[in-house]
């Protein structure tokens, strides 16, 4: 679970957006991401990839952090480094 998504997904509920039956649960499913696409076209954002947790999303929900990283980011992360050996 991802706290910025947690957090921005809480917004989108707050401004009427539906991100799903699930709610605020922190994960960047399809729902969540239609909510987003769908809050950047309201507002005419300039998004490159509509849909993405960015600065300029952020901005706009009134959230100032750091983008939000996909999981399979993070895993990839917390791997680097490990090297398999024969």
């Amino acid at each position: 679970m991802d706290t910025t998504v947690q957090e921005v997904q809480r917004r989108l509920i707050a401004l009427g957006y539906s991100v799903g039956s699930a709610g605020a649960d922190g994960v960047l499913g399809r729902n969540t991401i239609a909510a987003l696409s769908k809050f950047q076209a309201d507002r005419t954002l300039e998004i490159q990839y509509p849909g993405t947790i960015g600065a300029k999303t952020l901005a706009a929900l009134g959230l100032d952090k750091g983008p939000a990283l996909p999981p399979w980011i993070s895993l990839a992360q917390s791997k680097m480094g490990l090297n398999e050996v024969r």
